[in-house]
């Protein structure tokens, strides 16, 4: 829009800066702000998505594992199911496999 700069020039003032936008220096960067304490990792049964979770960056494999097992809804869908294998990939995905 050709009234953004403008109006963007007002809101500065209002904020009571003095100096005009134009020779504010840009802000600076910073790589710690791009970086996710979160991971959505997704669990699977035989191979078919089933559930996704929100857990922390930090954890484990055993960690993961062990958050995605103690899901209720994990829990509802192995039910009565024997697990044969646990396959998980940290961060991203957990596989298991189920007869």
């Amino acid at each position: 829009s050709l009234f953004a700069p403008h109006i963007a020039e007002e809101l500065w003032h209002k904020l009571g800066n003095r100096q005009t936008l134009a020779y504010e220096p840009w802000p600076d960067f910073s790589e710690a702000y791009l970086e996710e304490d979160t991971r959505e990792v997704v669990v699977q049964i035989n191979g078919k998505l089933r559930y996704k979770l929100q857990l922390p960056a930090s954890l484990s494999k055993a960690e993961t594992e062990q958050q995605a097992m103690a899901s209720e809804r994990i829990q509802e869908l192995v039910a009565g199911k024997q697990i044969v294998k646990v396959i998980v990939v940290p961060d991203k995905l957990v596989n298991i496999v189920v007869r």
